[in-house]
């Protein structure tokens, strides 16, 4: 298989497919993280009507209460954008396909 030309057209169907797939499921993250939020009584933070302006105090506990949540949801939010990446490389599209080559050190004798 010939390696072909990475046109405009061909890198726009790459990012779409990884943004639509990205996108499902972290709305799917998303709505589970609510869900959880709900079962176990998690109270974040809510939106108030402004205020003059926080003490540093209430700063550090909104940043306590939040900090703990934050690092599951990242590494999360990691995991499902991992996966979609994976679910667009095997992705065949009408007229290419993307490999994955191994180049240097890790290419094995042929």
């Amino acid at each position: 298989m010939q390696p072909g030309a990475v046109t405009f057209i061909k890198a726009l169907k790459i990012w779409w497919s990884y943004a639509w797939r990205a996108t499902v499921l972290t709305l799917l993250l998303v709505f589970l993280v609510g869900i959880v939020t709900i079962v176990f009584g998690i109270h974040l933070p809510h939106t108030v009507p402004p205020q003059p302006r926080l003490s540093p105090e209430e700063a550090r506990q909104n940043l306590r209460r939040l900090l703990p949540l934050l690092v599951p949801y990242v590494l999360a939010a990691v995991i499902v954008r991992t996966y979609a990446m994976m679910w667009m490389l095997r992705t065949k599209w009408s007229n290419f396909s993307i490999q994955l080559t191994a180049n240097g050190k890790d290419r094995e004798p042929s």
